[in-house]
């Protein structure tokens, strides 16, 4: 599946050509303005990474970072902001963001950066063991166990668990879990999904219910 990005800036013109770069480069990208963000964090939690331009009055680069990071789930989508070489002296670094590009930017630098921040991101992700109650996933092993019990997954019944236990609690629809776990080039139907929880639930036996039908909705992992 390619890396989501989004484009954070009130220069339209400036948006539209590094759109054009990127998913000439197989990147998914979408754009917004610093209002929207602040009106809106949910488009954030959609994306993989986040460059934010600072450079117009509308967006204060280090007030969006410290909106995007006040909310959990948002402290580990990896942020570059692109800015001029006198801004460095008044950028507030302690606010998290993982990369800086200096202005007039290249995009090949941008994309390396990008490539290296994702990177960096992923080997974290593969790290860090993810626990749901009983049940545990080591991301490094491809391994899930409950009570100390493997269980037996396919690699899509996997990346289905995985993906719902790091968003425990939030409810997807089969579409969004189509796309984020299939990809947009899937295409299959959503009844995919439906079997694929189905066989989930049983494989957790005992654990089933942690896995809940949001009725007219989609799925959820229950924290």
């Amino acid at each position: 599946m390619n890396s989501r990005i989004l484009i954070l800036s009130d220069n339209l013109e400036l948006k539209e050509k590094l759109r054009a770069n990127l998913m000439m480069l197989g990147y998914e990208v979408s754009l917004t303005t610093g209002s929207e963000v602040k009106e809106d964090l949910s488009q954030v939690m959609e994306v993989d990474l986040i460059v934010i331009d600072p450079e117009h009055p509308q967006i204060d680069g280090s007030r969006l970072c410290q909106i995007i990071r006040s909310k959990e789930d948002l402290r580990d989508i990896p942020v570059i902001v692109m800015m001029q070489e006198k801004e460095l002296i008044r950028f507030d670094f302690s606010l998290g963001i993982s990369d800086f590009i200096l202005k007039p930017l290249s995009i090949d630098e941008l994309e390396g950066r990008i490539r290296q921040a994702l990177r960096r991101e992923n080997k974290r992700d593969k790290s860090e063991v993810i626990r749901v109650g009983e049940l545990v996933i080591d991301p490094i092993n491809y391994e899930v166990t409950i009570r100390g019990k493997i269980v037996d997954l396919t690699l899509k019944e996997y990346e289905l668990l995985k993906f719902l236990a790091l968003n425990k609690g939030r409810v997807f629809s089969r579409e969004e879990l189509l796309e984020r776990v299939w990809g947009f080039d899937y295409f299959g139907g959503t009844r995919t999904v439906d079997v694929h929880i189905r066989r989930l639930r049983a494989k957790l036996e005992s654990e089933e219910s942690l896995i809940d039908t949001i009725r007219g909705v989609g799925y959820r992992v229950n924290g």
